[in-house]
Order: structure tokens, then sequence, then C-alpha cells
């Protein structure tokens, strides 16, 4: 069994094919087969960490910046089209309907306690993408209990032996309930919270030893961070999140501030993720990025550690016992795209506009400046009619 130090050093590389990177936490680079013709090697190079903030928001602003402008081209320039990411499924629910629980009470004869003492030989489990890695449900069973998020409340039912069936507890838990896991005596539930200013991510672990008294012994929640999905192997609990970095406008780039991930302990104490610890690849450029963070929790000791990479919009996730993988489109390196088009528009325009903009190109300005001071310039391309919608664009 690997150690949690172990697993937490089993952190990301990443694989880029036809758009999309593959994030894992092996620190292996790897290829993707299947019907289409892949690279044998992964372009994206390895993961790099910032040194301080103002590296990280640098980073962001320009790179946001030039994603926004290249992706913009084709529909008369600016603006930000973000690519459709996955929403978490809510998956809170009502108590199924039918239900034939009842409220244990009374006292039970010796003989029956006894069959009671052991779980069904055989019961349902949660269906899994992979052997040995649990995935959060709204119900979940260890053969003996049922263990039902009923909207934003916990249920406990004894379920086996039939005749003995019946409601232990209702625990109330506040907010939007996403999933649970059970294992031995340990419940994990995580909800969202949205609570004004922000919203935030919950979790919370509650001691089982009396199934009759749920008891809260540890929570904590990630500051205006959204559910993707999480997974349990053995003892160990991951939750993959994403947070945005409130960096994603075009205007004000530079005048913004951009938000660390948070993390919230049950006593209030905050906890920043200092910029030097988050994760990223060189040459990715999107739109609008996210913190994709993977949190840790140790179920045998309760403590709780956090990766953080700065990706794009995490869509689809895969964990084996090994590894986790975690996709998220983007267009690659699109520079040396903005520079034939600066190229292109410099021959283009005419006159002292199109020289200005031929100077820019070949200056040492970083690629973010250049787009800044060419967006500041107006010009004249003969021969072309715009239509009411353009001239709108350009008012």
């Amino acid at each position: 069994m690997l150690t949690m130090t172990q697993r937490q050093n089993n952190i990301v590389s990443s694989a880029v094919v036809a758009g999309v990177i593959i994030l894992f936490l092996a620190f292996i680079l790897t290829g993707l087969t299947g019907i289409f013709k892949l690279p044998e090697k992964a372009n994206a190079g390895s993961l790099q960490q910032f040194k301080d903030y103002g590296q990280l928001k640098k980073y962001v602003a320009e790179k946001a910046r030039i994603a926004s402008f290249v992706q913009g081209l084709p529909y008369g320039g600016g603006g930000i089209m973000v690519n459709g990411g996955r929403v978490a499924e809510d998956l809170a629910g009502p108590v199924p309907t039918g239900s034939k629980l009842r409220n244990e009470s009374g006292a039970q004869s010796m003989e029956s306690y006894k069959s009671m003492k052991a779980p069904a030989s055989e019961f349902s489990t949660t269906n899994i993408q992979m052997a040995g890695v649990d995935e959060a449900d709204i119900v979940k069973s260890d053969g003996k209990y049922l263990y039902v998020l009923a909207g934003k409340k916990l249920v406990i039912a004894r379920a086996y032996p039939a005749d003995a069936a019946g409601v232990l507890s209702t625990t109330g838990i506040g907010g939007e309930p996403t999933g649970i896991f059970v294992r031995d005596d340990r419940l994990v539930v995580f909800a969202h919270d949205f609570n004004r200013p922000n919203s935030s991510l919950r979790t919370s672990v509650f001691d089982l030893k009396d199934k009759s008294k749920p008891k809260l012994i540890k929570e904590f929640s990630l500051t205006g961070a959204s559910y993707i999905t999480s997974r349990m192997i053995n003892n160990y609990v991951y939750l993959i999140a994403y947070m945005p970095t409130d960096l994603n406008l075009p205007s004000g780039y530079f005048g913004q501030e951009l938000k660390l991930p948070e993390i919230v302990l049950g006593n209030k104490k905050v906890i920043t993720v200092p910029a030097g610890k988050i994760k990223y690849f060189k040459d990715e450029y999107y739109p609008a990025y996210r913190y994709s963070l993977v949190t840790t929790l140790n179920l045998n000791t309760l403590l709780v550690s956090n990766e953080v990479l700065l990706t794009g919009l995490t869509q689809e996730v895969f964990v084996s016992q090994n590894n986790i993988y975690l996709t998220s489109p983007g267009p690659g390196n699109v520079v040396p795209l903005m520079e034939k088009y600066l190229n292109s528009l410099a021959l283009a325009v005419p006159g002292k506009t199109g020289e200005k903009i031929k100077a820019l190109s070949q200056s040492a300005h970083s690629p973010a400046e250049k787009i800044i001071e060419v967006e500041k310039l107006a010009g004249e391309i003969k021969g072309l009619k715009l239509d009411e919608a353009k001239m709108a664009r350009l008012n």
C-alpha cells in the first residue's frame, strides 16, 4: 500500500493530442491510441511551478489575452470563446418511494441479535469504472446498512436482515449534498454551500461507531470551488474540483487581482495555497484559466493535502488505482498563429498604420504587449464593405 506522501508525489504529467491535454498523477508522458493516428510523443512539456504571485498573475493575464484574441479572429476579432465544460451532476434527491423502512425500537432476542451481526453474503455495490476505485454516490451499502442522501439529510438504515430493517438516524447535512463514501466506521459527504458572497465546496467526515448518532469529526471547505468528481482508494479519498481565477475578462487584465485557492478548516482557519505551489504547462493558452484541485483526505489520520494545477476547463476524469487522468481542451501554442496574423495585417493595411503593425510584429515586445498596442491602432483596408453588424463591433 502506498503511503500518503507517495500518493501525493504521484502528480500530474501530460500528453496533448488533438487539442486535448491529458494530466495524470504519475509524471509519465503518454500518447493515446485508438482510431486516430496520433503523435508518438507529447508536446506539452513537463510540469513547472510558479516562482511567486507576480509570475502567476502575469502568466494568466498574458496567456488568456492572447488566446482570447486568436480565438476571436474568425469572428471579427476580440471576445472570449470558452469551450463548454462538463457540469457536475447534482446527485442529491429524495428518499426512493415505496421504502419499507421503519423506526427501530424494542429489545431484540439474542438469536435475532446474532443473525444481525453479519452482513448479507451478497449485496449490490455502486457502479464504478475501475475495480478497487470507489465512486461517490447518493446511496451506499455495506451489506447490512444503507446510507442514503435524501435531499439535505443523511439517512442511515438497517437493511439486513429484512425483518429488522429500520431507520437508525437522520442527520442534517445542509447545502446541496453531492455524494458520499463509506469505509468501515467513516462516512464522507460532499456538499455545495451557496452562501453569499462566496460559495464553497464542503467535505464532512462522520464517525459511524454509533450509527444512531453519527459524529462529525472533520470538516473543511474549498472557497469558490465546484465539484467535478471524487474517488476512494483504500483509506484515501480524492476530491477533484475546479476553482476560477477571477481573471477571465479581456478588459482590465492588468488591473484585477488574481484569486488564489483557499481551504477553510472546520475552525474557520483559512489556508491560502501559495502561488509557488501551483503547477502549470508552459506553452498552453486558454481564454479562461481555472485551478484544477486534487484534494487528498486520509481517512485514518484525517490529514488533508492539496495539489493545484492551472488549467483550462477540466472535463473528463478517469482514475485507476495508481493514476488520476484529467482532460482539458486547449488550442496549444497559439503565438505562431497570432504572429502570422499580425504579419498579414501589416501587409493588408496601407500607410503608417501598416508600418506600425509591422514594426510591432518584429519587435521584442511580448505577444500580449503586441496585441495591446495593435488594438489601439486604426487603419483602412480599401475595397472591403462593412455591413451594419461589423460596423457596430467597431463602435
